[in-house]
């Protein structure tokens, strides 16, 4: 019978500690096989690599087994490092709140133990990340957030916003390397020119539906005496001016004499000094026409 002192020894002298050999019952039988019949190391070593535990796992997951149960503190100052370095990488792509501290040292250590480098760590973890509900709870960060404000940008100039699902589904395929900024915006700017069919040949050379609509915006915000910043692309008067169709029913542009009178038809037109001088100015032709005013 050997004892406990003599397996730890052979256990070293195959180059494993006793841990590992208990790590698996299919290595525990092996080992105590090669303890009763003394095996030599190499000829435990020629054992192992026949195992079904052997063939299984890769040479980085083997070791990285080994190293956990045969050398614990290099095992563990390697994941640290696996861990600090996938923090600063995460960081940086998303910020610090999509995933707890507890989750990213969890999916270090196993990216450790499966031998992935950062990049297949951070792909694999944003394979599992719900874009759409950090969009909402607005907790992206880093270039995740700055893609966020590139897509914002482009829904504010060209007028389209397809929701938060579709936002979402774009943000996930631009961080993860499967589209581009510019592959989204000439989607956005073809979905534009459907939409806005007056424009369509404008917008295709390269202008926004917020360039087409700025004398509209202008104009309307001078007419109502607001500030330009608070009309949009969605306001309905604006809306009703990009989308007119002529007498045939086709797509035309709203001439800007039209656009100002159906402006003054806003309620709120009435109540600015434009439309206070607008009104005395007819009141005092109507006065000369009869005579009343000189």
């Amino acid at each position: 019978m050997v004892d406990k002192i003599d397996r730890q020894r052979l256990a070293s002298q195959y180059g494993f500690a006793m841990a590992f050999m208990r790590s698996n019952d299919e290595l525990w039988k092996l080992f105590n096989q090669a303890v009763k019949q003394t095996w030599t190391p190499d000829r435990f070593i020629a054992k192992l690599r026949d195992t079904n535990w052997f063939k299984k796992h890769s040479a980085s997951v083997r070791n990285a087994i080994m190293q956990e149960t045969s050398d614990p503190a290099t095992y563990q100052a390697n994941v640290n490092q696996m861990y600090a370095e996938v923090k600063n990488a995460w960081g940086a792509m998303f910020g610090t709140s999509a995933v707890r501290d507890k989750e990213l040292r969890q999916w270090a250590e196993t990216a450790h133990r499966m031998g992935w480098s950062q990049a297949q760590l951070i792909d694999r973890m944003t394979q599992g990340l719900d874009f759409q509900k950090l969009l909402k709870s607005k907790t992206l960060g880093g270039a995740a957030a700055d893609v966020e404000g590139q897509l914002n940008a482009l829904i504010s100039d060209y007028g389209i916003d397809l929701g938060d699902q579709w936002k979402a589904a774009q943000v996930a395929k631009l961080m993860k390397g499967n589209d581009t900024i510019e592959g989204v915006r000439q989607r956005i700017r073809e979905m534009a020119a459907r939409q806005y069919k007056a424009f369509a040949d404008a917008i295709q050379s390269g202008q926004t539906i917020r360039d087409v609509a700025e004398p509209y915006m202008q104009q309307m915000a001078s007419l109502l005496e607001i500030n330009p910043a608070d009309v949009d692309l969605k306001n309905k008067l604006i809306q009703q001016a990009l989308k007119q169709r002529d007498k045939k029913g086709n797509p035309a542009a709203m001439d800007l004499n039209d656009f100002a009178d159906l402006v003054r038809k806003d309620v709120r037109w009435q109540y600015t000094d434009n439309a206070r001088q607008e009104v005395s100015g007819v009141v005092a032709e109507l006065g000369r026409a009869f005579g009343v005013v000189a």
